[in-house]
């Protein structure tokens, strides 16, 4: 089974090494961001360069109806939510 991995601000830094490393041992990865869509899909872009899948999703998680939009996408896009990484 290929987990599923949710990692909130994972556009840079400590995200994007966690985003890098789940995809590096098979995990799918959502990459999010709030306002750095550029260097989200930067991280997506390296991931699937190297043969992994990983998507992106932007939205304040501060706000409730942000985080509902972007757990929609984020189950429409892989069906379920194995691991969750608030960063």
């Amino acid at each position: 089974m290929t987990l599923k991995v949710f990692i909130t601000g994972a556009s840079t830094g400590i995200g994007a090494a966690a985003a890098q490393t789940f995809a590096r041992v098979g995990c799918k990865v959502m990459v999010h961001y709030n306002a750095s869509r550029e260097a989200a899909q930067a991280v997506a872009n390296a991931i699937m360069a190297a043969g992994g899948e990983a998507a992106t999703v932007g939205g304040d998680v501060m706000q409730e109806n942000e985080v509902k939009r972007i757990v929609a996408e984020t189950l429409a896009r892989f069906g379920r939510i194995d691991v969750l990484i608030n960063n």
